[in-house]
């Protein structure tokens, strides 16, 4: 298990969409460090597997990327949405033999 996140960056109102494994505040704290800017975490998705789920996030929402893996995005509560869309995408193809494999 895991968890996908969308943090912002409260002066940029930019989203950095990622993933972690361990516990989310301590996440939170690495990117803080050496970010001059507030940072917050505005949603959490709890996952078995986040970095699927993560890249799928990541496709999505491609034409609103702004550097690496921070967003411009206008509606945030589309997220959790989108989120719980995409895991029912990869539970029902989690048994597949060629998509489970990239699963690993």
């Amino acid at each position: 298990m895991g968890y996908v996140y969308l943090i912002e960056d409260i002066d940029s109102r930019t989203y950095k969409i990622g993933v972690t494994k361990s516990d989310p505040q301590r996440r939170l704290n690495k990117l803080q460090t050496g970010n001059s800017c507030k940072l917050s975490i505005k949603y959490l998705y709890e996952c078995e597997y986040p970095y699927r789920l993560e890249t799928m996030l990541h496709n999505h929402y491609r034409s609103c990327q702004e550097l690496n893996e921070w967003y411009s995005l206008d509606n945030i509560d589309e997220f959790i949405k989108k989120c719980q869309e995409f895991n029912e995408i990869i539970n029902s193809l989690k048994d597949n033999p060629f998509f489970s494999k990239k699963l690993k």
